[in-house]
């Protein structure tokens, strides 16, 4: 079994309580030696914003063991709309610059994501294609998930959670 498939299970400093996640731990060489050993829970918000003592868990060194991550295929979204929800100005107006791009700029849907230029195509909101979400996401966080390229990986990782994603 390959490291990457591996998640850490331990018990928490603070109450005991038992906590699966991303195992780290921290030297301190303050004349005194010692390690701090963390966990980073699978369900932690990883923005680069969230600090990291925010949302690091102090667990039980002794307690440390590993499970396999069982691989779950992903949840596959479809759902279609009869008009795009264009992003929008603060006066209710349709935002034209919302996708900007050289020469070219149009509104772009808060559902789909689907765009166009308004001087290429100026008869795009008549003429354009319905609004279809068709994406997979992680089973077990909801987050948007991107295929492997290629037929090498067969399993990948939510960037999220660390759910493990099996791909037919």
């Amino acid at each position: 079994m390959k490291p990457e498939e591996l998640i850490c299970i331990a018990q928490r400093k603070d109450n005991g309580k038992w906590i699966e996640g991303f195992y780290f731990c921290l030297h301190h060489n303050d004349g005194r030696t010692h390690l701090h050993h963390f966990i980073i829970p699978l369900e932690a918000d990883l923005s680069k914003e969230t600090p990291l003592d925010k949302i690091q868990v102090e667990i039980e060194p002794e307690s440390i063991t590993l499970k396999a991550l069982e691989p779950q295929p992903p949840k596959h979204i479809h759902e279609e709309y009869p008009e795009h929800d264009w992003e929008r100005e603060k006066d209710g107006s349709i935002d034209e610059f919302a996708m900007e791009s050289d020469f070219h700029n149009g509104p772009r849907c808060k559902r789909c994501y689907d765009t166009f230029c308004v001087h290429c195509v100026p008869d795009g909101y008549e003429t354009h294609k319905p609004c279809i979400i068709d994406e997979d996401r992680c089973p077990k966080c909801g987050n948007k998930l991107f295929p492997p390229f290629g037929k090498a990986r067969k399993i990948t990782y939510c960037a999220n959670c660390g759910q493990a994603v099996k791909w037919e």
